[in-house]
């Protein structure tokens, strides 16, 4: 067809393609030949005939072939493994012809929009899985006008990959390949920037899935093996600078609890980190975590006074005690149980030790060390150590030691 125009063309904008998700496993075979057609091929076909003839004819202006691809070539989601390998290949095309075009003294550029209202987006909401729709609830859908307006600010500018939306620059950048920089300042903010958001927000995409998996029994919630070397130092360097805490411990033992909580508290998130599944550890997971340490440290405090803590003369070090417990014992474990009480319920019946593997022993070492370190308590030693909750304390963090150390082993 291009060869018989009278007059070839200086531009090209081809935006021809469509979008069919899914489930990769619920789509037939053609559907993914017939993605890779319309996407990937369909931009072989065109811009294979327009450079043929192009690069006879030499002109004094410059001419530009922009290529669609999306910004799900650079961010595959779920629902999308037929759709975004094609557009994943346009943007491959794109940078290898952006070279080889410099023979013929042609620009190329690179588009990759996000979420476009258009007809088609109505029939692929028809398709999308519950799953899809609930991931994309937040993303912000643009009219055509709105993304056409950011294409041609993308061509006037000589950029080669042009996006739409703040998402789309981050990603293009994250999954930068030997594409040239179009702001060389700005994109390495913006590299910068998602080397420490990504990861969280990957947590999150993961864990919508994972959660969506649970919903609809498409898999049990078995955690994945811990990494018992970082398990076993974190936990060492715990009890190290614990140990390095105990004279303040001893002498003022209510502003030392205090202080050392927000240590506690840290080394315990990036324990749990590489312990459970990374899947599950999210931003929300966290806050979740939290509020459910804060509710097992008021019923620790309750275990406590009833078995004859001070709740009068000394309830702020046996709150203190408790929140230390419950930080070393509940918070770990809230990530996995979340408000599953049946769950809970089996971990105090000694029925999760298949699924928990050595995060169950770690979880009852400070019990079962706070339990045994009020034995000196009552003794007439009047050491200064014997002063409550100190020894509670002390035998909790060496039972979190010693728990972690044998769960590893017999995992």
């Amino acid at each position: 067809m291009i060869d018989q125009l009278e007059v070839c063309p200086d531009h090209l904008a081809h935006c021809a393609g469509s979008s069919y998700p899914g489930f990769f496993v619920d789509l037939h075979p053609t559907v993914f030949e017939n993605q890779m057609r319309q996407n990937y091929m369909a931009s072989v076909y065109i811009t294979h005939a327009l450079i043929k003839r192009m690069k006879d004819i030499s002109v004094p202006y410059s001419r530009r072939i922009m290529l669609t691809s999306s910004v799900l070539s650079a961010l595959p989601l779920v629902g999308y493994n037929a759709y975004s390998p094609s557009k994943a290949a346009v943007r491959a095309l794109a940078d290898g012809l952006r070279q080889e075009c410099i023979l013929y003294g042609i620009e190329v550029s690179i588009f990759l929009p996000a979420t476009i209202l258009s007809p088609g987006y109505e029939e692929e909401n028809r398709l999308k899985p519950s799953l899809v729709l609930e991931m994309e609830k937040s993303d912000k859908a643009q009219t055509c006008e709105t993304v056409a307006y950011y294409c041609m600010k993308g061509l006037d500018h000589g950029d080669f990959v042009i996006t739409n939306n703040f998402v789309g620059d981050i990603m293009k950048n994250h999954s930068r390949t030997s594409s040239p920089h179009d702001n060389p300042i700005l994109e390495f903010l913006y590299c910068m920037l998602t080397f420490f958001v990504w990861p969280i927000v990957r947590a999150q995409l993961d864990y919508d899935v994972y959660k969506y998996a649970l919903k609809h029994r498409l898999r049990t919630a078995i955690p994945s093996q811990s990494n018992s070397f970082i398990t076993v130092f974190l936990t060492s360097i715990q009890l190290c600078i614990f140990y390095y805490l105990i004279p303040t411990l001893v002498s003022n033992p209510c502003v030392t609890l205090l202080k050392s909580f927000p240590l506690w508290f840290l080394l315990q998130t990036i324990q749990t980190y590489f312990q459970r599944p990374r899947v599950c550890f999210s931003f929300t997971n966290v806050i979740r975590s939290i509020g459910t340490m804060c509710l097992g440290t008021f019923v620790i405090a309750f275990v406590l006074f009833a078995f004859g803590a001070p709740l009068v003369s000394k309830f702020q070090l046996s709150f203190l005690c408790a929140a230390t417990l419950s930080v070393l014992t509940i918070y770990p474990l809230s990530f996995f149980f979340q408000s599953d009480y049946m769950r809970w319920g089996q971990f105090l019946a000694f029925k999760q030790f298949k699924a928990l593997g050595s995060l169950q022993y770690r979880a009852w070492g400070p019990i079962i060390g706070a339990w045994l370190g009020a034995i000196p308590i009552p003794l007439d030693w009047d050491r200064p150590w014997q002063a409550w909750p100190i020894t509670i304390v002390v035998g909790s963090f060496i039972g979190h030691l010693v728990a972690t150390i044998i769960g590893e082993l017999l995992q």
